[in-house]
């Protein structure tokens, strides 16, 4: 019987892990990118990098801090120690790597004022987060983690 109850966790969180990548797919920015202008694109990965991405880690944490199950919190360590590995570049400093090949020097990184949007979806990514309303929060946390 608990190898059941473990096949329908699996599966919830995979419907549920699947529902949020369509809806991220739908979103209008993933649709239009291909329209942007550089400085649009450069303006998208700028705001993304530095709001969103710089934030990766913390979400990650306040994430694991509220997650009860072994095996969730285990999924949560492993995406956090490829996030920043115990040897080699971390993300970020990839990320300031790969943004400085076309032209957005870490300086302009450092400079960047987050828009409104940007400062929106990360309180919002924290609202998630913190939410207290989940069936199973476990479930949801981890899911939501993993996606963004």
């Amino acid at each position: 019987m608990a190898k059941n109850q473990n096949y329908d966790y699996f599966k919830s969180f995979s419907y549920y892990e699947d529902e949020l990548l369509h809806k991220y797919e739908r979103n209008k920015l993933f649709a239009n990118i291909a329209q942007f202008s550089d400085e649009e694109f450069m303006n998208v990965l700028t705001q993304y990098g530095e709001g969103i991405s710089a934030n990766f880690v913390k979400f990650l944490e306040t994430a694991l801090r509220q997650i009860n199950n072994k095996k969730a919190q285990q999924a949560i360590v492993a995406i956090l120690r490829d996030e920043i590995p115990r040897s080699g570049p971390t993300h970020q400093q990839m990320r300031t790597q790969s943004l400085a090949r076309i032209g957005i020097e870490p300086t302009q990184l450092v400079k960047t004022t987050l828009t409104q949007q940007t400062q929106k979806t990360i309180n919002n990514y924290f609202d998630v987060i913190c939410n207290h309303e989940y069936r199973d929060r476990d479930l949801a946390l981890t899911t939501f983690v993993r996606v963004v």
